[in-house]
Formats: structure tokens, sequence, C-alpha cells
């Protein structure tokens, strides 16, 4: 390793001088005192610089020299992976950042014996993680065992999440992300998952969809939604899913209609910000290993962040330069641009080496495929920042049509180097170019660019490119702007989290802001940043004089989709909205962003879920009404599902029926009924109101039941149900209607009581009771936990 004494790092901030060396530096002994020290990062940069590069015989001096230089000029940064993973002697860790693993199969010695423990040990070294879920059958579908029914797919994703946290533990951090296609039968379920955003809390989720569902969509039709093993086949929608999966015959489906599911989606992306959606079958067409003829190295599913299309057990080594340091359009740009990314793909080639030489991989199919399949993913961060230092507004045509003019040499560049390296060193096992050059991402690039289709003689990588998140990476280099995004505002409060679990808040300025305000010898503070907008227009030009979040979705998508013509893999990427953003917004995004032909899309609606990341507010709070405000119901569809409660109440049979709107109660009818009037299955139950006002409950090829005529109760029974109804309607929390249910005295005691236990059922766990008191403890930490009152601080339970 060098012994060259380097000049000290310049961090942004304090804030991140400590994010950066809390991860990425080593507890070291050191050589004079012979005490433990935590590493300078000067000292990782040259660990790294080495580690990396050592079995590179014949340009390990250049290499290392160039490693320090890009590192230490925050022209260029490895990902995380690559930091902690180099040189550690002590620990199973792996360059890898993200992987993802074959679609889980449908058996209980797969599910534990395979998927999870493959779920597990990727995550123990430290990678991401993707994951289909398609070929576990649906809730309800019949099974050979005790239970006699699945609970279907999704009831599993608690259980991989319970592995992420155990894993997660001591700094460890499990990101994975599960996905189902839209055809499954559970799919709906599974859009709604994280409607609890404490809930699943390792897992981004997406859906998958194609071109008919889209279409199904535009043209409002019912898709079918099917699960089915036939001659041990899984078939989910019509599509074949899994040609190997041994069992008894089985089928689920139903129907529903396409813009059923497509605005269920864009509910939940509005209310929490996920699901996001995967235009699977546009990935497909521009993936160069799915031309590979065997289908083992077609892609699956994605890595956590999206970025990575992935065969199942590939892997990718990421990696950033920094455009923000690119010199403008009318220098050198090119050459300085040429030199780092030729620098790159080398780098991520011997990151590769490494990976394989110190099997550090952590299953053994990853390893076979760093050789038989390579991918690497050399990406940038900053372009939002650059486009600032050359005022220009991001998003504008203008903006645009030089982003392509940057693509053309990024992308040629890393092709070129990656043949060159291929000649060099040998094309990854399974490149054939008869196969490869079928790939229209392929044929494109020669379109685009001088590439033809004759130069892939040899070729080191089967892909090459990326954009990833690179929100430490950022962090390292000093760009506001991470990846491709915006800057979030000119400035920002980041939440660290300390040790004893609270949060410290740091005021954050946007790279540009400090810059400029360094340029103009002005003093760093909130004040200064304010007026420099006020006077300096065109430095935010592209937040159009506004934070990020105002900045048009649909400029943002035709930006994302100049680059995805010259990025073979992925882009990570969302689409920020601002908080009164409709839902029907979000709809035009995801159908903008299929006619543009992007492989997958995320949205998020500000103050939509707590991150990180939080808007300033414009007022302290002085001015918020004290006035009651009046609520407006959410005006009811004419179709909800509905689930339905049985019980017994006076030796008379009882029905509940709770109606469902987005998986909350909106409403509740309830009487006494006859036995025989309702069929066995209670699956897909349905509450239709007319136009004349009359209600009906619908099932699944079984005539429509007026509900007048199949419940009976009092008038006083009656009115209960109106009013909870009502309360639900406008937004009233359960859990204050179940407080005063129990209050109820008189005739109606034991039909209130029975309400109270239903609607119980629906109120999360968790949630705190405000007002009541323990009568063991007398505290007031009371917690609704497991259906019942319970006091935090003791346990009593009042059931």
């Amino acid at each position: 390793m060098l012994s060259k004494i380097l000049n000290e790092y310049q961090f942004t901030s304090e804030l991140y001088k400590n994010i950066i060396e809390n991860k990425y530096c080593f507890e070291i002994v050191d050589t004079l005192t012979k005490e433990k020290r935590k590493e300078k990062f000067t000292e990782a940069i040259q660990r790294v610089a080495y580690e990396v590069n050592k079995y590179d015989n014949s340009a390990f001096d250049e290499m290392q020299e160039k490693t320090i230089q890009y590192i230490q000029a925050k022209d260029f940064s490895p990902a995380g992976g690559i930091w902690r993973a180099a040189g550690n002697k002590t620990h199973k860790i792996s360059y890898v950042n993200c992987t993802t693993q074959a679609p889980v199969k449908d058996s209980i010695e797969e599910i534990f014996a395979q998927s999870l423990t493959h779920w597990s040990r990727i995550a123990s070294y430290g990678q991401g993680n993707g994951i289909d879920i398609s070929g576990l059958r649906p809730r309800g579908a019949i099974t050979q065992n005790c239970a006699k029914a699945s609970t279907g797919a999704v009831s599993f994703l608690s259980i991989f999440d319970a592995a992420m946290q155990v894993i997660g533990a001591e700094n460890r951090r499990g990101a994975t992300k599960p996905d189902i296609w839209i055809y499954h039968p559970d799919a709906e379920e599974f859009i709604t998952c994280k409607s609890d955003i404490t809930k699943l809390t390792s897992q981004n989720v997406s859906v998958k969809v194609d071109t008919e569902f889209i279409n199904a969509v535009i043209e409002n039709k019912n898709i079918l939604m099917n699960w089915e093993r036939k001659e041990n086949k899984i078939y989910i929608g019509s599509k074949l899913f899994d040609d190997n999966s041994p069992g008894p015959n089985l089928s689920v489906q139903r129907e529903i209609n396409a813009q059923i599911l497509f605005h269920k989606i864009a509910f939940q992306a509005w209310k929490t910000g996920e699901p996001g959606i995967e235009f699977w079958d546009q990935s497909e067409k521009y993936s160069n290993s799915n031309y590979h003829p065997d289908k083992k190295y077609h892609i699956v599913s994605t890595n956590g962040c999206s970025e990575q299309k992935l065969d199942p057990f590939n892997t990718c080594v990421l990696a950033s330069i920094n455009f923000y340091n690119m010199p403008l359009l009318n220098e050198n740009w090119q050459e300085w641009l040429k030199e780092r990314v030729e620098f790159g793909v080398r780098f991520l080639d011997n990151v590769i080496i490494a990976e394989y030489q110190e099997n550090r991989s952590p299953h053994p199919t990853q390893r076979e495929k760093l050789k038989e399949m390579t991918r690497i993913g050399l990406g940038f961060t900053g372009l939002y920042d650059w486009f600032i230092k050359s005022k220009l507004r991001y998003g504008s045509e203008k903006s645009i049509s030089v982003t392509e003019k940057i693509m053309k040499v990024f992308t040629e560049t890393a092709y070129r180097t990656s043949i060159q390296l291929g000649k060099e060193r040998g094309s990854f096992k399974e490149f054939k170019k008869e196969w490869f050059i079928k790939s229209p991402f392929i044929k494109r690039l020669c379109q685009l660019t001088s590439l033809e289709l004759e130069d892939f003689t040899e070729m080191r990588h089967v892909c090459c490119l990326t954009v990833a998140p690179t929100g430490t990476l950022s962090m390292l280099v000093g760009v506001g702007g991470s990846g491709c995004e915006p800057a979030f505002a000119p400035y920002l409060e980041r939440r660290e989290r300390t040790l004893t679990g609270e949060y410290k808040s740091h005021l954050i300025f946007d790279n540009c802001v400090i810059n400029e305000l360094n340029r103009k010898k002005i003093s760093l503070t909130k004040q200064n940043a304010e007026k420099l907008v006020e006077e300096n227009e065109w430095i935010f030009a592209a937040w159009n004089k506004k934070p990020e979040k105002n900045i048009d979705p649909l400029d943002k998508l035709k930006l994302i989709a100049t680059l995805y013509k010259y990025i073979d893999s992925g882009i990570s990427v969302t689409y920020n909205l601002p908080e009164n953003a409709r839902k029907e917004d979000i709809w035009k995004i995801y159908l903008t962003a299929w006619q543009y032909g992007l492989k997958s899309v995320t949205v998020y609606r500000d103050k939509s879920r707590e991150g990180v990341l939080k808007n300033l507010p414009t007022d302290n709070g002085e001015n918020i009404s004290k006035k009651l405000k009046k609520i407006i119901a959410v005006k009811r569809p004419n179709v909800l599902s509905c689930d339905i409660h049985n019980f017994k109440l006076n030796k008379k049979n009882w029905l509940i029926l709770i109606g469902l709107l987005e998986n909350d109660p909106y409403e509740v009818f309830c009487g006494y009924c006859d036995a025989n009037s309702l069929p066995e299955n209670f699956i897909n139950s349905e509450i239709i109101k007319r136009k004349n006002k009359k209600y009906f409950l619908k099932f699944k090829n079984i005539k429509e039941i007026n509900l007048k005529n199949l419940l009976q109760n009092k008038p006083s029974e009656s009115a209960i149900t109106r009013l909870v109804s009502l309360n639900l309607r406008h937004g009233v929390d359960i859990k204050y209607i179940v407080q005063q249910l129990e209050k109820t005295e008189g005739s109606v005691t034991h039909f209130a009581s029975a309400i109270n236990r239903v609607l119980k059922k629906y109120i999360k766990d968790g949630t705190k009771f405000t007002g009541e008191i323990c009568p063991n403890c007398q505290k007031s930490n009371i917690i609704y936990q497991a259906g019942c009152m319970t006091c935090a601080d003791c346990g009593w339970s009042r059931c």
C-alpha cells in the first residue's frame, strides 16, 4: 500500500463527515502508539486503492494512483460495499452492493430451507436483495397440511422482514425488494401491504405490470387474476411463470377491472409512496442477458432500489462519476469524461476480480455468475448540480439535448472500454456475439453512437451502466442532486439518529448554494441562502424558483427517458409531488412513463410519510386555526369490498358487514338473519349501492341479496350502525368509536358490544389510547395490542 501522506479530505459538512467515517472507516491499530483508533478517511482511500487494484498485474501502479487522485478530487467514488469490503480481513463482507435471488418456490421446504436461508445469508454479507413472490399460492388456496388453506403469498413478507430486522442489527442493514405480478390473485393485498408504514420496514415493494395490463387500463377492460399449477408448471395470468414446480394441480382465479387495480396502486402510492411499478416486459426487452438461449440468465427481479434488473443470484458492483466536476461544454469536457469512464469500467472490473479471488460471495451460484454473466454498474451523480453550473433548468428542452450529448460519450466510452478489456482479459464466460447483438439495446446503441455491431468481437461485461441512488456517495463528493435526481431543496433539515434512538436535526445546504455563497464571500446562513435565491434566479432555475417537489414530473420523465436510451440496466429515480397532488396526477405519471418506454416508476407525495428529509415549515405554528374543522366525508364508490363477521347474540345468528374503502372500514351493517341465507364461502363479497339508495350484498356467481331483506334489527340498533358508519365516513379514528361504544348502557348494550368486538379487529397494534388510566399501575400508557387495551408499562390487559 502507498505510504504517501494525502491532504485532509474536505467534507461538505461535519454531519456528512461523521456519517461517512462511521460507515466506511475501519478500527485499526496505530503503527506508532500500538493502540486501536478509527481509520482516517484518507487512509480508507489508500486502502481501497490498494485492495481493489492489487490483482491488476498489468496496470496496478497506474490504477492505484488514479483511484486516489479521482477520489481525492471528488471526481469519482465507489459505492458503499467496496468501501466496507476492501481489505476487511475479519468480516464476511461482499464488495457487491446488490443481487436478486431465484423466485420463491411454492413449498414450505423451499420457502424456509432455500429462499429464507439465501435471503438471510445475502443480507449478512451486506448485499441488498430482490425476489419475486408470485410463485407462492394465493390466500385461501388448498394446502396439504393441517392448515387446509394457504395464508397467501403476502403473509410470508412478514417472515422475510423479521429476518432482515435480525440480520440488520448491529449496523447491518437489510435492504430488500419483493415483487409480485399484477395477475396474481393476491396482488390487491400486496398493493396495500405497506399501508401501515411501520410494518415491513426493511422492504420496498413493487408490482410487475406489462403492456397487456396497461392496454386493459386504457381500454377499461377486465383482466384475469390467475394462479394455476398444471402438470408441475405454474401459470400467473396466462403466462408460464415456473416450469418446474412439483405438486398437485391447483387453480385460483377471478376477473377484475384493470382500472380498479390501477387506481388502487395510484392511491397507495399517493398515500404512502409505495408500491412502485415495474414495466417488466420493457425491462426484459432491453436486457442484454435476455437474449442468451438459456433462461437461467434472464432477468427475474430487481435489487432494493430498482436500478439493477438481474438474473437469479447475479450481482452488481457500483461506482459513480461526479458530473458536477465535469468542465462546461465549451471546455474540454469530453476528454475529462472519457478518462474517468475508462478508469471507472476497469476499476469495477478489478472489484469483480477481487470479489472472486477473495471468495466473498454468500452463495456458490453468485460466485459462478461473476465469471459467467459479469455485470458492473458504472453511473454518475451530480447531474443536477452540473445543470446549475451550466445555467440550465432541470427538465428543459436544452437540458435534455445536452444530456443526450453527454450520455453518448459516457455510454460509448464504457462499451468500448469493456470491449477492450474483453480482448485483454477475456470476455465473460457465456458471451457469444450471435446472441449478444440481438439485444435491442445494443442495436439502438449502434444507431445512437459510432459503435457498430461488428465491434462486438469480445465483451467483458453483459451490462456496464446504471444510475443508483448514491445517497451517501453524494454526501462524500458534495453534490445536492443524487444520481440523476434534482436536489430536494436549496437547504433541508436532515435528521440523524443518535445512539440513544433520538433524532438530532442538522440544517444542510445544497452544494450549489455553498459554492455560490463562497464565491461571493458571503457567510453560509439560512437567511443568506434565501436572499441568494431571490437575487440569482438562474441558480434555482432547476427548481422553478421553488423546491424540487414543484419540478414538473412530466419534464422529469422526458429527461429520464433520454437517459434510459443509454443505460443498459436501470435507473433509480423518484417522481416527487407536492402535498396537494391528486391521485389522477399519479395515474398520468404512470401512463406517461410507460409511453416513454421507462422500465420502472416510483412516486412520492410530500408529507405522505415521515423520512429523514423534511421541508422546513413556512411558519412557526402561530397561525394555526383553533376552530373546529368540519370534515367532508369521502364519497362512497358504488361498490365496496366487504368483510363478513358472524356471531351468536341472544340465541340468534347475527351478521356484521364491514364495507371497506382502500382496506379501511367505511360503513357498518348489522342484523340477525337466517343461517341459510348466505353461501358457505364468504370470500370476495361486495356491498353495492344502487341509485335508489338500496344496498345489496354480492358474492361471486351468486345472485345479489338485498340487505334490507337479509338483516333484521330494532330501530335503536339500526341507529347505532348508522352513527358508527357516519363517524367512519368522516374519518373518525376507530379507537375513539370503540371507546364510546364501550360506555353504552341500557337495552342495546349487548348489540353495541358485538359491534365493538368486530371494530377492534381493525385497530392497528400499538395504537395509543388517550385519557385511559391503567387500573393496575395507574399510568396512562395504554395501547391497543392483539385486539385488546393493554398497558405498555405493567402488561395489564382488559381481555
